[in-house]
């Protein structure tokens, strides 16, 4: 079991303290090298051992620069199912949705308003009625929602 230095305080009184006696810093000591392994460095106690070239050479390869790319390639991976993937999906139907907008349908735009489709002008635009006699053109791309569905009329 390690010992602890002595004690330098005052059983008697407790409030006069010495100062504490610091160990002796611990002693250096020599590591013999290896018959066949690297040299050794000793500094204040420590061993460091250096790699010959023979060593370095032995632990890069080509399956270690494959390894390290794994990692990065599974972040990828995990990002793309999480992130761009679901939100590819959410652009298509936003798109389907767009497409499918006709006269008759209540939509609510970006902005929060709420209308009613009156006409459906070229293939990015359409005029929404809000109140009677109100009527905004809008950009089909800022239609956020569809509220309720009109039935195709049938001829």
């Amino acid at each position: 079991a390690p010992l602890s230095p002595p004690s330098t305080h005052s059983a008697q009184n407790p409030k006069t303290t010495a100062p504490l006696a610091l160990p002796s810093p611990a002693p250096t000591y020599r590591v013999p090298a290896k018959s066949e392994g690297a040299p050794a460095l000793n500094i204040k106690g420590t061993s460091f051992m250096f790699a010959t070239p023979a060593y370095a050479q032995a632990a890069g390869g080509a399956g270690g620069a494959f390894g390290s790319f794994i990692p990065l390639i599974l972040i990828f991976a995990i990002m793309y199912f999480l992130l761009i993937r679901p939100q590819q999906k959410k652009v298509k139907e936003h798109q389907a949705m767009i497409e499918a907008v006709r006269r008759g349908d209540q939509v609510v735009t970006a902005g929060g308003l709420i209308g009613k489709v009156v006409k459906v002008k070229d293939d990015n635009e359409v005029e929404l009625e809000l109140a009677q006699g109100v009527k905004v053109r809008v950009v089909k791309s800022t239609l956020s929602q569809v509220l309720s569905k009109t039935e195709p009329a049938s001829e």
